[in-house]
């Protein structure tokens, strides 16, 4: 499904539209997407939004390696923070350049606001600046715990866990 910048829209998008506007679901009104989960696809397609790393044009990842439509060289994120499922919809943001986490996903009522942006990005370690107005407890998969305040940056790899207050604790997953 292209956009009209030219934009491939990632699959999740594309499934959600087929689930809510097949015949099937037309006709018989079931099996279609509720407000609720219509919110997070469109959470989680607002933090798909990433560079390619090779040209830096705007490209939609997905949960598995894809191809930028721009250059067409393949694209594998280093990992993704994986949030708790809502509305039965998987929130998955990719851990490469220009992603970032919003408000929305720390909380599904609010709006906005940017609370964390990829900064660094080393062999099986990436970094999240804490741009939110929380602390932040990062647990590595040893057990072991660091705290970071705003504007800090908390270095993360595969099976670290992120609590970011409000009850809403992530896991890095490899890419």
């Amino acid at each position: 499904m292209l956009s009209p910048s030219g934009l491939t829209f990632p699959s999740f998008l594309q499934e959600a539209f087929i689930t809510s506007f097949s015949q099937d679901s037309l006709k018989k009104g079931n099996g279609r997407l509720l407000e609720t989960m219509w919110k997070q696809v469109l959470v989680r397609l607002k933090a798909s939004l990433v560079k390619c790393p090779h040209c830096h044009a705007d490209v939609f990842a997905e949960s598995k390696p894809f191809s930028c439509t721009s250059c067409g060289k393949a694209i594998k994120p280093a990992g993704y923070i994986k949030f708790p499922k809502r509305a039965n919809v998987d929130i998955l943001v990719p851990i490469m350049g220009g992603a970032r986490l919003f408000a929305s996903h720390l909380d599904e009522n609010a709006q906005g606001n940017e609370v964390a942006a990829h900064v660094l990005e080393k062999p099986g370690k990436f970094g999240l600046r804490n741009e939110s107005g929380s602390k932040w407890t990062v647990t590595s998969p040893n057990g072991a715990q660091a705290v970071k305040n705003p504007g800090e940056v908390a270095v993360i790899g595969a099976g670290f866990k992120l609590d970011f207050g409000r009850g809403v604790i992530c896991e890095v997953v490899k890419g």
